[in-house]
């Protein structure tokens, strides 16, 4: 149970970080009057994420409980699910950024930044992600 704790913790920290640092990218651009499709858009993505993650990370850490080995196994198979997950972020931000590029020649960096925003948090979550599963299958 502790090391879930400190696991969805870790999910907590990374997600308010990743709010508080797509606000600030905002914030400068909007105080400086600086127009730039692909900050804007990594940060609105950063924002996103960072949001949905707090969210499931607190709900999360509300309803830790105890785990007998049957729920153990479970969480096990459901970290594999999460990292599956993680992954497919990943992919799904590289073909944004390849297809956004691809398509319109570079004029549309919204896209890219949005693509890059999914990388980012696909290989955080996976990170700490793993980091976790490698300590459940311990147990398991």
């Amino acid at each position: 149970m502790a090391a879930e704790k400190a696991h969805l913790i870790r999910v907590l920290v990374w997600a308010l970080t990743c709010v508080l640092a797509g606000t600030a990218v905002l914030a400068v651009l909007t105080v400086r009057r600086w127009t730039s499709a692909l900050l804007s858009a990594f940060a609105i993505q950063t924002i996103a994420f960072g949001v949905f993650e707090a969210t499931v990370a607190a709900v999360a850490l509300s309803g830790l409980v105890l785990r007998d080995l049957g729920a153990a196994t479970r969480l096990d198979q459901h970290m594999r699910f999460e990292t599956g997950l993680d992954v497919g972020c990943i992919v799904i931000g590289v073909t944004l950024v390849l297809t956004t590029l691809g398509w319109t020649h570079g004029r549309r960096l919204g896209g890219v930044g949005a693509g890059l925003g999914i990388i980012v948090q696909g290989a955080a979550l996976l990170a700490l992600d793993e980091r976790f599963l490698a300590i459940v299958r311990g147990f398991v």
